[in-house]
């Protein structure tokens, strides 16, 4: 299926599997510099209108304590937002048969990051921040992220949803 998206005409050059980031920016960096990229992990390429498969499948995993933030990176302003996405963690341990989510290996960002992301909401008054984690109930610094919102939220000027 995914090898008859690049064998087709059309724009697309490159097919990513699993996490992107860090096999997207392999990718990019070596294309500016033409540099060879068919090593990548978890990279299939078209070459002149030919599908040339991943050597794995598997992507290059994301450090998760490095799932940076493009508002703190300053690759984004958040000036002028209604609500602002915060990411606290990638996967669930579980498979439930309602579920489409399916990727069983959790990578967590630090607390560091996910309050300095609280706080880009504060600074930029922000009103709403919406908590992305498909299993944020269940994982093992609940508790902790919850005190340490609630501490930097004592005014209740920002609402929060999971």
């Amino acid at each position: 299926m995914e090898f008859a998206l690049l064998q087709r005409k059309g724009p697309g050059e490159a097919l990513v599997f699993g996490e992107g980031e860090a096999t997207f920016c392999q990718w990019l960096k070596r294309r500016i510099y033409g540099a060879g990229y068919h090593d990548i992990y978890g990279l299939g390429i078209r070459n002149s209108g030919k599908y040339i498969p991943p050597i794995s499948k598997r992507a290059v995993e994301p450090d998760p304590s490095v799932f940076g933030s493009p508002f703190i990176d300053g690759e984004l302003s958040a000036h002028g937002l209604r609500s602002l996405p915060i990411e606290t963690e990638r996967g669930c341990p579980y498979l439930c048969t309602f579920c489409h989510y399916g990727k069983r290996t959790v990578l967590t960002r630090s607390m560091d990051l996910i309050l300095s992301d609280i706080e880009v909401a504060r600074i930029n008054g922000i009103p709403e921040v919406y908590i992305l984690s498909p299993s944020f109930n269940i994982s093992r610094n609940f508790e902790d992220v919850c005190k340490e919102i609630a501490k930097i939220n004592s005014d209740r000027a920002l609402r929060i949803f999971v």
